[in-house]
């Protein structure tokens, strides 16, 4: 099959070179001479999509650190100031390098920071990849080297610098943290945003001078950079750290939802002790407008809750079962949800139970979440599981048919718990006066694992 597919190699079809070449990729063994030269001579294809398949392809096809396989990729990035013309195939050729150069090869790295300065995104962000892959941990020679790239008059090449000096300059401590926060007052927003990421990986937890300049962008006027300084925050700041976590509160009503979520994460990830008036805040935001914030904000909760126990998490959840809004009733049942994954919350049975009678269809199917999650963990209090169970029976008997069949689904979220009780009021839903509840019990009775299959059916 092998000899087959290299005999297409020579064909008079672009398409025909290009298609050999995935295949070669699948069925020869790695290593073969044969077969790495008959591919390292189509990387001067006429075509450049062969060429870029070419690279794939010794990528990997070549053992790592073969050296003849660097040779003639090498050739092709730097072809005596002649490189390849095209981006899509030169990117090919610097994932091919990541592959198979061996740790440390000078000129791959030379290569890959040349091409940090490079046009095309694509062939930037391969550049990186190459470093993370060769550059050995604080390589000096080439944080030298990206130095002047810090400065280029193109921004799209300070990103990229950054991009890399968060790779090479991993634990590399002040002095090349301090490379990163000189950028946080660069003029362009995507040099500002790649310098708040690149600091992350190189200044350690608690860093001061880092963590300042992060705190002080959470104030940037370009929202992407404010996400990122949001979410630095959380990775930089020490747990506990109060004023991390003032300057987070403060911006926690920021315009962006991408932002506010990033703040309620880092939130959560810094408290590191019972705070009622930060989880007051986080329960704030069930009444964002957005849902992926209210959701952020329901998983907080989760977390600092695990962090700081359940008890002053629950006060507050619990009160908000009562809001107004559907929104943020629903939220604080799928927070209980949560939170009774933690611990046991026999007291607040009643005040989820009363949601089946919600009259928001969300809140209801968010109300028998809750209570599976809380009969699920509750298996030593057999107690428990048999009052949820009888407050649902009795609301099979509601007088609005949505809330019998949020209850019937409800009742089947916790079959495994109750067992056999709960064919008896799911049989009976079989006979209600209303269509939609008969099919919602004929829907639970069928959910039933262990229920009989020709009375489901």
């Amino acid at each position: 099959i092998v000899g087959a597919v290299l005999r297409l190699l020579t064909d008079g079809d672009a398409e025909v070179r290009s298609a050999a070449l995935q295949s070669l990729a699948r069925v020869a063994a790695r290593g073969q001479a044969e077969v790495l030269r008959a591919v390292e001579g189509l990387l001067a294809d006429a075509d450049s999509s062969v060429r870029g398949d070419a690279a794939r392809a010794l990528g990997s096809l070549a053992e790592r650190g073969d050296s003849t396989v660097v040779a003639f990729l090498c050739l092709r990035l730097d072809r005596d100031g002649e490189p390849e013309d095209d981006e899509e195939a030169r990117s090919e050729l610097l994932d091919a390098l990541a592959a198979v150069a061996p740790r440390g090869h000078c000129v791959c790295l030379g290569l890959a920071v040349a091409c940090l300065s490079d046009e095309s995104e694509g062939v930037r962000s391969s550049a990186v990849k190459v470093l993370e892959a060769l550059v050995e941990p604080v390589n000096s020679e080439v944080l030298t080297s990206l130095q002047p790239l810090l400065a280029s008059t193109e921004a799209f090449t300070r990103c990229a610098a950054l991009g890399a000096l968060a790779v090479v300059g991993a634990g590399g401590g002040a002095d090349v943290a301090a490379d990163c926060s000189r950028c946080f007052s660069d003029e362009d927003e995507g040099v500002r945003t790649a310098a708040v990421k690149a600091i992350v990986g190189v200044a350690s937890r608690g860093h001061e001078a880092s963590l300042a300049g992060v705190l002080e962008l959470l104030k940037d006027e370009d929202e992407d950079v404010r996400c990122a300084a949001a979410e630095a925050a959380g990775r930089l700041a020490c747990e506990g750290d109060s004023k991390s976590m003032a300057a987070l509160r403060k911006v926690l009503g920021d315009d962006d939802r991408d932002v506010r979520c990033a703040v309620i994460g880092s939130l959560a990830s810094t408290v590191a002790r019972a705070d009622t008036d930060l989880v007051e805040a986080l329960a704030s935001c069930f009444q964002d407008e957005e849902e992926t914030v209210r959701d952020a904000a329901v998983d907080a909760i989760a977390r600092v809750a695990q962090r700081t126990g359940c008890e002053p998490c629950l006060s507050v959840v619990v009160a908000q079962l009562q809001h107004e809004g559907a929104d943020v009733r629903c939220c604080a049942a799928k927070a209980i949800a949560n939170l009774a994954r933690l611990d046991d919350f026999v007291v607040v049975k009643d005040s989820v139970t009363s949601l089946l009678e919600d009259n928001d269809a969300s809140v209801r199917e968010a109300a028998g979440d809750a209570i599976a999650a809380m009969a699920q963990c509750s298996t030593a209090n057999a107690g428990l599981v048999s009052e949820l169970f009888e407050a649902m029976k009795k609301r099979c008997s509601h007088g609005d048919p949505a809330v019998r069949c949020s209850t019937l689904d409800a009742i089947r979220k916790i079959s495994n718990d109750v067992g056999a009780r709960a064919v008896e009021p799911v049989c009976k839903a079989l006979e209600d006066k209303q269509e939609i509840v008969q099919d919602a019990a004929k829907q639970t009775l069928a959910g039933l694992p262990w229920a009989d299959e020709g009375m489901a059916a």
